[in-house]
């Protein structure tokens, strides 16, 4: 996936310490705890580990700086086919989990933004809306990767995904219009559960999976 960085860049990486913080500051109105996901993995030994990650979190990058996981949202066109993804981490490091959504009619006009608007997220997320893993329009993708080292990377693209899943399960609005922010966005629930593959074919399964993402879009 063209966001997730397969290497660990140690020289960009100590460029951006100076937004590293112990503990993370962030106004009352942004709550990035409120966005979270947790699931099983089975590795390919059959090797069962608990993966949680939330926004708010502190995680250890060098010896006296630690990263503050943040809520993430971007919006990319490739091939015609137009893309929103929510993640948890933080931009310049592999991210350890996304939720890619893509429209399912292709984009054909080129004047069309790459934003999102308000409208256009409807039409793809409600409650019991269920989604198919793939690239192709109208299809779902997870991405798991190691952080922040940026060791590993699974994602469901290549992966069979006959009886996986993910599921809308609730769908509100969030936002920070008192700060200025040009966006609000889409807090959304979902269920899932699938196959991830990485580069060299291993496979692992996720299970029981929950999450709570971040869908930006804006409003002009």
């Amino acid at each position: 996936m063209s966001h997730i960085r397969n290497s660990l860049l140690p020289i960009a990486a100590l460029c951006l310490l100076a937004s590293c913080k112990k503990e993370g500051v962030f106004p009352e109105d942004i709550r990035p705890a409120d966005f979270y996901t947790q699931f099983a993995i089975e590795d390919a030994t059959g090797r069962d580990t608990l993966f949680s990650l939330r926004g708010e979190d502190s995680v250890p990058l060098i010896p006296g700086y630690n990263l503050t996981i943040e809520y993430l949202s971007n919006a990319y066109v490739r091939d015609s086919i137009r893309y929103i993804w929510g993640g948890l981490g933080v931009s310049f490091l592999p991210i350890p989990f996304f939720i890619q959504l893509s429209n399912p009619q292709p984009q054909t006009d080129p004047f069309v933004p790459v934003e999102w608007q308000a409208e256009e997220l409807e039409q793809l997320l409600y409650p019991g809306k269920t989604w198919q893993f793939g690239n192709a329009p109208g299809e779902a993708v997870i991405g798991i990767a190691d952080f922040p080292d940026g060791l590993w990377s699974f994602n469901s693209a290549s992966a069979d995904n006959t009886q996986g899943y993910l599921r809308v399960l609730d769908v509100s609005d969030y936002g920070a219009p008192d700060l200025g922010t040009p966006y609000f966005g889409k807090k959304v629930r979902f269920q899932f559960a699938c196959s991830v593959i990485n580069a060299d074919g291993e496979t692992w399964t996720l299970r029981d999976g929950e999450a709570v993402m971040f869908f930006r879009y804006y409003t002009f």
